[in-house]
């Protein structure tokens, strides 16, 4: 920054006032330099700033014709139509529930009310059987009723509710029960008309047992078991002390056994297997091998187990 002008009131003649002169020329120098180079930053920052100035100037120009176009005036005349719209709507939206909240606050004000109201009824009462100088009989009779009103401050409308859902549940699980009984009912008459010889009880049997096993309710290892078991059952069905059912004659005509000789397990046919044997017939079957619950054997090559 140049320095300013000696300026006094005393006027240096010879040395002293060149000496001054010097020094107040070479600040107004100073000045003009300063100047020049002012001018010169100036005139750079112009070439640099003013593409970018160009560069804004011409974004607003655009910004504003954008808001003459017909997408940028249909855009905010639906914006202001929809925020309309949407305040009317509210509007609508209170001004119909408002008769409502005015008599869900009311009823709930009278709920109030006539609950603070027993309350005090029943402090009353109470103070009625502690006070000594109060009849017998009207001590009695507070007592009384403060019992009732216990009662009924201690069943609000919740409660209530509570009470009728929790019935509705018990009603349920009573109709579950008796579904279940009257399937094992059906079942039981399934089972007796499937072991006389009704195919389509049969196959009714082993369809549900199927079902089950699909829907998971049943494991592979008690479909097995259940399926053994009905054919178990019509198999011994067929099949009379002394006689047999021989394949080489009709169905349902009775033969004499021939002689038995002491039971084994595995016996088929006449025919004694080992416990190995037995053991792969069983399993291949499908059942599971468990000797010590059951005893196994093979007739006609059909597996037959009975429990021990």
């Amino acid at each position: 920054m140049a320095l300013p002008q000696i300026e006094t009131g005393y006027k240096p003649e010879f040395g002293l006032g060149a000496l001054y002169q010097g020094f107040n020329a070479a600040n107004a120098d100073q000045s003009a330099q300063e100047e020049i180079i002012k001018q010169f930053l100036a005139n750079q920052q112009s070439q640099v700033m003013n593409p970018l100035d160009v560069q804004r100037k011409m974004q607003e120009i655009a910004a504003d014709r954008y808001k003459e176009s017909p997408e940028y005036q249909t855009g905010m005349r639906d914006t202001i139509s929809g925020q309309g719209m949407s305040n009317l709507a509210a509007g609508q939206t209170a001004a119909g529930l408002q008769p409502f909240k005015q008599k869900a606050g009311q009823a709930e004000l009278e709920a109030q009310a006539g609950e603070q109201e027993l309350t005090g009824r029943l402090f009353n009462n109470m103070k009625k059987q502690m006070d000594p100088n109060v009849p017998e009989n009207e001590r009695i009779a507070a007592a009384q009723e403060a019992n009732v009103l216990r009662d009924e401050l201690s069943r609000t409308p919740k409660t209530i509710a509570q009470e009728r859902i929790l019935g509705q549940k018990l009603d349920s699980n009573e109709a579950i029960k008796f579904a279940e009984m009257d399937l094992k009912e059906r079942l039981a008459q399934l089972k007796a008309k499937a072991i006389s010889g009704d195919k389509t009880a049969q196959q009714a049997i082993v369809g549900y047992w199927k079902q089950q096993l699909s829907e998971g309710k049943i494991t592979q290892e008690q479909y097995v078991e259940e399926i053994s078991n009905l054919q178990n059952s019509i198999t011994a069905a067929k099949i009379q002390p002394g006689t047999t059912l021989s394949p080489d004659v009709a169905p349902n005509v009775l033969v004499p056994k021939p002689p038995q000789t002491t039971y084994n397990p595995g016996t088929a046919s006449g025919t004694t297997s080992t416990a190995s044997d037995l053991q792969k017939q069983v399993e291949a079957s499908g059942a599971k091998w468990e000797p010590s619950k059951y005893d196994y054997r093979v007739v006609d090559g059909k597996v037959q187990r009975k429990a021990k």
